[in-house]
């Protein structure tokens, strides 16, 4: 139980720092509808459940191609690029986006593109494993796997209620947002998703 909820807490503050993923849950939020957006933060949520077993557990001997986690890195930060440069240009939508027709192969994409976002930051593993190693240190529970898995499952939870939080809190202010700063919020999120490509490309080459 202590593993579960230091898990949650942890999942949760870890979150708080803006970063691509929380930049394209709010705009798909704001164009979409509650749940594409809620769909992207829980994929990312479930790669936190994956990356956090795989650390705490000790499972680092696993054997990933290191051509083939480039691959995959790349490919995440150009989609970043891609859809950062189309936020630059896109035409605010006026529209209420519930009232958008989206099927359920959508909301698949919507929970796949959370994923790949997610893969796609070359520093993640570094943060993840020295997170992992702080809470070790800390002695807050038995080094078992048991714990390590309700620590990692906790981790996810605070990270998907971490994002439920700032969909709900957009969502209290939609209209406001879509009234008097949506222009200007489009350009922001694009601008600020072109630059962390940038950085994280910069980053994947130093790797």
């Amino acid at each position: 139980m202590v593993a579960f909820i230091v898990g949650i807490i942890t999942g949760f503050f870890m979150c708080i720092p803006v970063g691509p993923l929380t930049v394209l849950t709010v705009n798909t939020k704001l164009r979409s509808g509650t749940l594409p957006a809620f769909l992207i933060a829980l994929g990312g949520s479930l790669m936190d459940l994956t990356y956090f077993l795989v650390i705490m557990a000790g499972l680092s001997f696993i054997d990933f191609d290191p051509k083939v986690v480039s691959i995959l890195k790349s490919g995440g930060i150009v989609l970043i690029l891609v859809l950062g440069i189309k936020e630059l240009f896109a035409k605010p939508n006026m529209k209420e986006p519930e009232s958008k027709k989206i099927s359920g192969a959508n909301y698949g994409g919507f929970l796949l593109l959370g994923i790949v976002i997610y893969v796609s930051n070359p520093t993640l593993i570094v943060t993840m494993s020295g997170l992992g190693a702080f809470l070790k240190s800390l002695a807050l529970f038995d080094d078992i796997f048991i714990n390590n898995v309700f620590l990692s499952v906790g981790v996810a939870i605070g990270s998907a209620s971490w994002f439920l939080f700032v969909i709900t809190l957009v969502g209290k202010y939609e209209e406001v947002i879509k009234q008097r700063f949506l222009p200007i919020f489009n350009k922001a999120c694009g601008a600020m998703m072109v630059s962390f490509s940038i950085y994280m490309g910069i980053k994947l080459t130093m790797v």
